[in-house]
Protein backbone atom coordinates (compact mmCIF):
# COMPACT_ATOMS: atom_id res chain seq x y z
CA UNK A 1 0.00 0.00 0.00
CA UNK A 2 1.36 3.46 -0.91
CA UNK A 3 2.00 6.14 1.71
CA UNK A 4 -0.70 8.39 0.25
CA UNK A 5 -3.23 5.54 0.38
CA UNK A 6 -2.41 4.92 4.03
CA UNK A 7 -2.67 8.66 4.84
CA UNK A 8 -6.00 8.89 3.05
CA UNK A 9 -7.33 5.87 4.93
CA UNK A 10 -6.25 7.26 8.31
CA UNK A 11 -7.86 10.62 7.60
CA UNK A 12 -11.09 9.08 6.35
CA UNK A 13 -11.39 6.94 9.49
CA UNK A 14 -10.88 9.92 11.85
CA UNK A 15 -14.56 10.88 11.72
CA UNK A 16 -15.43 7.47 13.10
CA UNK A 17 -13.45 8.35 16.22
CA UNK A 18 -14.56 11.97 16.50
CA UNK A 19 -18.34 11.81 16.13
CA UNK A 20 -19.10 9.01 18.64
CA UNK A 21 -17.07 10.86 21.28
CA UNK A 22 -18.91 14.12 20.59
CA UNK A 23 -22.35 12.50 20.55
CA UNK A 24 -21.77 10.98 23.96
CA UNK A 25 -21.21 14.42 25.56
CA UNK A 26 -24.19 15.70 27.48
CA UNK A 27 -24.66 19.28 28.68
CA UNK A 28 -25.98 19.76 32.20
CA UNK A 29 -26.65 23.42 33.08
CA UNK A 30 -24.65 24.46 36.13
CA UNK A 31 -22.48 21.33 36.05
CA UNK A 32 -20.90 20.93 32.61
CA UNK A 33 -17.50 22.63 32.32
CA UNK A 34 -17.28 25.19 29.51
CA UNK A 35 -13.73 26.27 28.56
CA UNK A 36 -13.18 30.02 28.74
CA UNK A 37 -11.68 30.05 25.24
CA UNK A 38 -14.96 29.02 23.67
CA UNK A 39 -13.20 26.81 21.11
CA UNK A 40 -15.40 24.69 18.93
CA UNK A 41 -13.66 21.78 17.26
CA UNK A 42 -15.14 19.60 14.57
CA UNK A 43 -14.19 16.54 12.53
CA UNK A 44 -12.43 18.69 9.92
CA UNK A 45 -10.17 20.16 12.62
CA UNK A 46 -9.25 16.62 13.68
CA UNK A 47 -8.39 15.76 10.06
CA UNK A 48 -6.09 18.82 9.82
CA UNK A 49 -4.39 17.87 13.09
CA UNK A 50 -3.84 14.28 11.98
CA UNK A 51 -2.61 15.34 8.54
CA UNK A 52 0.01 17.70 10.03
CA UNK A 53 0.97 15.10 12.65
CA UNK A 54 1.61 12.45 10.01
CA UNK A 55 4.20 14.83 8.51
CA UNK A 56 5.60 15.46 12.02
CA UNK A 57 5.12 19.22 11.42
CA UNK A 58 3.16 20.84 14.24
CA UNK A 59 4.28 24.48 13.96
CA UNK A 60 5.37 24.88 10.32
CA UNK A 61 5.35 22.86 7.15
CA UNK A 62 3.20 22.43 4.07
CA UNK A 63 -0.02 23.37 5.92
CA UNK A 64 1.35 26.56 7.43
CA UNK A 65 0.10 29.93 6.22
Amino acid sequence: MRDEDIRSRILSMSGGVFWPAVRSLKFTPGKTYIPCTGKVMDAQDLRFLLDASLDLWLTTGRLCC
